[in-house]
Parts: structure tokens; sequence; C-alpha cells
């Protein structure tokens, strides 16, 4: 049911090398890559185009590059010129491609016989760029050629061009370009660009470069056929940096220039980041330290299924993407987005996903509620839904590392000095979830909920959310294993118990309609995603975590997902609502403001999509779980990636829903998206049913019928264990015969050893 099929594509994985290589330079919009340390992220498209900017806790994000990273090349002799990375004039190279690399990024161009690449690369520390430059002479004759080197520094920190200077400093063989003004809030107010190579001339302004009136296309400069006049800039509104380069090339020959873009808070950093970075081998003893670290990490977790692109995807890139929401938070340090990332990543790095954890519960308050954002402001909107991802987390963690010490840390409070252990954190958030109640006894609403686009259906205190009812019933379950896990805590389990069973009837008395879940209740009790309704009367997730917080029977809960199958499918995956609204409504909030199809209003929003999945496999519908899975991925064949528009390496925030009648099924951006973290273990832990637990690694496979065999490794405190599942019936589910080193054990929990222990495990499933 529902194999992947070959479909045409714009690129392909090397499997040998991790990478992804873009022959096709023109996608429906930019493919992205992301490249990120402790200091700094960077967005850079398959021209190497994307800003750069500082992983800042403040709300000050405080940016490196507006964009442009170009290579020029001119050949002295005809005097011809072009951009080596971007083609601007379209012409015809002999070869035009991008490797997207896990942490770098190289553009690869030939043309009049000059063959051409640009890498570009953060280290593992300092907010800098590494930029290396290779261009080789295929010629019979030598050639000499001048290169460009251009960045756009985004040295305006203020709106005082009058504190703007850019100048070159010989002795440290850099342009600098500075923004010394009165009072101002960046820490980091000086820029610099430069090499290990001898410069010829530089330029510290687009006047100068492109022009008054030129553009990037057709540079001034270059077009009247002239060299860098080494001019500065003061009280510039355009600062560029433009280093040139004079290179004689032998046939055969290679040069290589290697370049620093970064930013530090005094010039005398320059020299520290220039010894450092610009040593012989330095660049390759930071790619490697990298990739060691990458496959490190990788190596973790491996599986192997009957479907190439999921092994890929699996093995490597969502991994990377996970890392990536992880350290950035999917844009602005949102916390319920880290705590998620967190959950899916505690297997690759529990140390990391220890601190994040402790670093996220300082932003809750003391009475149980968290922030929305992991920044200094506290005034934001008030997102309810928190405290329910900080049991996740927390559980996850505890699950996978059986390392209790955690709940005794303590960790403060937001503005307050109050602090609490982690389980005082823990009991708070679910005091809040079970206590903050509306009329009918279900969670309020608040300023939304998981879909932050129902932002004024409970800004009153009087709305609730059916959603956070259920994901609330969740997490209270769950932190009830880890007391009974703990043999004590009596009282706050008897405590626990009783507050889901009133909210449980509640969900049920007021949310449950005929034969699906409500959304919620608006301020003004009026109801969301109900059958009364003539727009939005259905809604993905609270279909989903109606199965997940298991408050239907088993035959009730397929009939359920049955409906989900037949109402929100479509080509491109499940939409989180429809019909799409095309009234605004100001009782529920901006949702409903969005065009038709867009985002939370009638898209297929792919982070709710893998709650339907995990709800498949809690149902052991594995081919429903498989069959949505691919639609995800960018070799959906009935949505491509040549179509789509999405990164075949990462997995899309979403694609616009059917009811659009634009750009049905274009994938909008990609990346910044919890749908990654929850499609990896989805993956691992639902369908192919590895499950850390408190006690040991537990096997609960949900397979798609089509599958008969399939492997994982996977380490689990210190330990290796290489796991084969045999399915000779073609089933979904069923039960399970587990032998351990050829001995056969009773259930399916694996037993635990010595650090460095290898298990061979092997699972057959039988009616």
């Amino acid at each position: 049911m529902n194999k992947p099929m070959a479909v045409n594509q714009p690129g392909r994985f090397v499997l040998e090398t991790n990478e992804y290589h873009i022959h096709d330079m023109y996608p429906p919009r930019p493919w992205t890559n992301y490249l990120w340390n402790q200091d700094l992220i960077t967005e850079i498209n398959q021209f190497g185009f994307g800003r750069s900017f500082l992983l800042s806790h403040d709300d000050h994000r405080q940016g490196l590059n507006a964009n442009e990273r170009l290579m020029y090349v001119r050949d002295d002799a005809t005097r011809e010129f072009w951009a080596a990375n971007r083609n601007y004039a379209n012409a015809a190279f002999d070869d035009f491609h991008t490797v997207v690399g896990q942490g770098y990024s190289t553009i690869h161009s030939s043309y009049r016989n000059l063959k051409s690449q640009l890498t570009v690369f953060l280290p593992e520390d300092g907010r800098v760029e590494c930029w290396e430059y290779v261009i080789e002479n295929m010629d019979s004759q030598s050639r000499d050629v001048s290169l460009f080197a251009y960045c756009k520094p985004l040295a305006n920190l203020s709106i005082h061009m009058a504190y703007n200077e850019g100048r070159f400093d010989e002795k440290e063989n850099s342009l600098v370009f500075t923004h010394n003004g009165f009072d101002l809030a960046p820490n980091y107010t000086t820029f610099f660009f430069t090499s290990d190579t001898d410069i010829a001339g530089f330029e510290a302004s687009d006047r100068h470069f492109s022009g008054t009136y030129g553009s990037l296309i057709t540079p001034e400069l270059l077009r009247i056929d002239a060299d860098c006049a080494n001019r500065g800039a003061s009280f510039d509104n355009d600062m560029a940096g433009v280093l040139q380069f004079k290179v004689t090339l032998d046939p055969g020959q290679k040069r290589t220039v290697r370049l620093l873009l970064g930013m530090c808070s005094t010039e005398s950093d320059i020299e520290t980041y220039r010894s450092r970075l610009l040593a012989p081998m330095a660049f390759e003893r930071e790619r490697s330290a990298k990739r060691a670290a990458k496959q490190a990490m990788d190596k973790k977790l491996v599986i192997d299924v009957p479907d190439p692109e999921l092994n890929e995807m699996t093995n490597t890139w969502l991994k990377h993407q996970i890392d990536l929401g992880k350290t950035f938070g999917r844009g602005a340090h949102g916390l319920r987005d880290l705590l998620q990332d967190t959950t899916a990543f505690v297997s690759l790095d529990p140390e990391a996903a220890r601190a994040r954890i402790l670093f996220c519960l300082g932003y809750q308050y003391p009475n149980g509620n968290t922030l929305r954002l992991c920044t200094a402001s506290r005034t934001q909107h008030p997102y309810t839904d928190g405290a329910t991802w900080i049991i996740t987390a927390v559980c996850q963690y505890l699950k996978e590392t059986g390392d209790l010490s955690l709940l005794e840390e303590v960790v403060g409070y937001v503005d307050t000095n109050d602090t609490g252990t982690i389980f005082d954190h823990c009991w708070r958030g679910l005091r809040y979830l079970f206590t903050t109640l509306g009329p009918h006894g279900l969670c309020q609403w608040g300023g939304g909920d998981w879909n932050d686009s129902l932002n004024n259906a409970g800004l009153q205190g009087k709305g609730e959310s059916i959603w956070l009812t259920q994901a609330s019933i969740a997490a209270g379950r769950e932190f009830i294993r880890l007391l009974s896990h703990l043999g004590k805590h009596a009282q706050e389990a008897a405590t626990l118990h009783s507050w889901i069973d009133s909210m449980t009837e509640n969900l049920l008395a007021f949310g449950w309609e005929h034969d699906q879940f409500l959304c919620g209740y608006t301020d003004w009790d009026e109801k969301v995603g109900s059958r009364e309704n003539d727009e939005g009367k259905i809604f993905l997730n609270m279909q989903s975590w109606g199965v997940l917080s298991g408050v239907l029977p088993q035959e009730q809960a397929v009939r359920l997902m049955d409906k989900v199958e037949s109402e929100l499918n479509s080509p491109y995956g499940y939409v989180l609502s429809t019909p799409s609204y095309t009234k605004p409504d100001a009782h529920i909030g901006r949702m409903t403001y969005f065009q038709k199809g867009a985002y939370e209003n009638g898209a297929i929003y792919n982070h709710g999509v893998t709650f339907k999945i995990a709800a498949d496999c809690m149902l052991g519908r594995g081919d429903h779980a498989y069959a949505t899975i691919r639609k995800l991925l960018g070799g959906n064949p009935e949505n491509p990636a040549s179509v789509s528009g999405t990164e075949p390496y990462a997995v899309t925030n979403m694609y616009l829903g059917p009811d659009n009648p634009w750009r049905a099924g274009h994938s909008i951006f990609g990346w910044l998206t919890g749908t990654a973290g929850w499609l990896c273990r989805c993956i691992t832990e639902k369908v192919l049913g590895v499950q850390a637990d408190y006690e040991g690694l537990t096997l609960n496979p949900c397979l798609p019928s089509h599958w008969d065999s399939v492997r994982v490794e996977r380490d689990y405190r210190g330990c290796r264990y290489l796991i084969t599942i045999s399915n000779p019936n073609g089933l979904c589910n069923g039960q399970v015969a587990v032998t351990v080193d050829g001995c056969a054990i009773e259930g399916n929990r694996l037993p635990q050893g010595d650090a460095g222990t290898v298990f061979n495990v092997h699972v057959t499933i039988s009616p």
C-alpha cells in the first residue's frame, strides 16, 4: 500500500557523503540550507544567498550579513565578467550545481574553462562565516583573472548613518566596518571582511561597486571595466564589502582564497579570528571536527527500511533539522518549540537535552504557565500550552537516561525570586493546566494553545480549548506513570487521578459532538470546529489527540480516524481544518483572517499531521501511518519537490491547502518546524516501535503491512542494540516474539548491560 514511487527530482541524495546535490538550480522556490554554531545562524540557498544573524536570547537579534554572498570572476584578457555562484546572465555554464551538506554548502560552476567552487561554513564557535573559494584553470593557456568577493554586512545598527565608517586596515588585511554610536543596544559594533590572500583592492560601499543606479547583476565597477579604487565609506546607508584579488593560473592550476566575514566587540578581536581561522589547515580542522561530531551523533540511531528516502531522511537529515530546532527554537526561541525538539533530540545527545530543559524551565511563571518565548520580554501574548511540553520533555529525558537527579535540580521562576525543583516545576505546570478551567470544566484557551492563530478566542478567561484539555490529560497520565516508577508521591498521584477523571468527563460531555471533537468554546460561549459552524467545521488536532489522550474506546477511536481520512485528506496531506474560513471572525482570531488554505486556515500544517501519524500507530494502523509519512516528504508522487518547492532534504512546515485558489500544494518554507522532531519520533518510536521507557527499551512496532523486515540500530544507556523486526505475515501489528542474543525473553522489554555491551535482538510479529 502506497509504496514510494520514482518521481522526477531536481537533485539527488548522495549517501556516501550525506549530501544532497541540487542539479536544477531554479526550483519553484529557493532551497535553503542552515548553518549554525552556538553563536551564529546562517541561512544559505542554492546560490549562497541568505541572511546571517546572532543566536540571541534577548529581544534584539543582530544581523551579520544581509543576503548576498558573491564571487565575481573577470577574465582580464577578454574583460568578460560573471558571478560564479549566481550566473545572473544565465550564461551557458558548462556546470552549475550546489552541494548541500550538513554544516556547509558548496556552489560549483564552470564557465570559459574556469572552474569555480565556493564553500561556506561556520566554525565550531564564533560570530563569523568561513568562505573558501577555489578557482581552477581547465584551459590549455595561462589565464589572468580578477576575483571580486562581495558581502553585505549589516553595519547599520541604528537610524544614524553618521555613526557609519568603512575602511581598510592594512595590518589586519581586512575591510573594517564600524557603527560606534551613543547608547546603542548591540554588543557587536565592528564588522570585518578579511582574507588570507593578498588583496589588490577594496570598496566599502554599494555606491562604488554596483553603482548608485546599478545593480549586482551588472555592477557598475565591472561594467566600466575598472578595478577597485580603495575607497572607504562614511555616512553611508549602503555599506558593502568588496575585496579584489588578482590571480594568474597556469594550465591545470588551482588557487584557493579563504575569507572570513564576522562581527566583534572591538577591532582587536579581528586578529584573534584571523590567527585562529586563517592559519594553515584551520579550515580543514574546523570542518573535520564538525563532521566527526555529526557522524558520532548519527550513528546513535540508524534505521534500514524498504524506503530509501525514509532511510536517508531519518538517518541524517531529520536529526540535523532537529538539532537546528533544539538550538534555535524555530526562529524566536519559542519555549514549547525548544521543548518538543529537545524531546526528539534526547536520544542523540542527552547532556544537551538536559541543559535545554533546565534553560526552558527558567521561563516558567510561579503559577505553572510559561512564557511563549525564551527572551527578555515579559509582556508576551498569554499562550497556555507550555506546561504540557514540560512534562513530555522531562519524562522522555528520564526514560532515555534513567537520571532521576534531574528532578532535584533547582531552577528559578520568571519575574520572581521564587525557585523550585524540576519536580516542582512539573507539578505547578500540571496544577495550572487542571485548575485553570472555563465554564465547562475544560482548559482555558488564553491567548492560544498549540494553534497560536486561535489567538482571540480566550483572552477574557472564559474560552476553552479542547486540544489543550486532551493534551493535559495525556500529560497527566504520563506523569502518573513517572510517579509509579518513582514509587512515591502517592498524594500527588491520587490528586492527578481525580483531576484527570473529572476533566475526561467534562471533555466527553462538552467537547464531543456526535462523531467528532470540537475545537473549543470562545469567550462568548460560541462553538469552534462544530458541524453547526458555516466554516471550520472540523479540526485535525482535536481528532488526533482525542486518540492520543486515551479518552475513547478503541472502536470509537478507529471510527474517528476513519472520519479524518474521509474529510481531511488531500493529495498534499491532511488539512488542519476544513472548510477554510472566508469571513474574518474576531471572536476566534487571526486564523480566520488568513487566505484560504494558508497557515492554520486550511493548510497542510505538517507538525499537526505528525500527531495524526502517532494516533494511527496507537490504533495499529500502520498502513495509514506510512501513507501519511509519504505525503510529508519531498518524494510524495502526488506533490513532488519539483512541484511543491519543498527542500527534499528537509521537511517543510506546511503545504498550502486544496482550498487555496492560486498555489495549492506549494511549500512556503521548510526547516524551522516541529514536524522534524515529531516525524523522527513517529518513525522510530511509533512505526518501528523502539521506545525508551523508565526500565529499558521496549518494542511495540506498527509497520506498514508490505514491509517484511526492518532493522534498527540504537544506542541506549551505554549499550548498543542491533534489532531486526520480521513481519512474515504482512501485519501492521500483532504479538511480538523477542529473542536477545539467540535466547527468547518474556515480554517486549529489552535487557540492559554494562557500558559497551552489544545486544543482538530479533523480533517476529505474528497474529
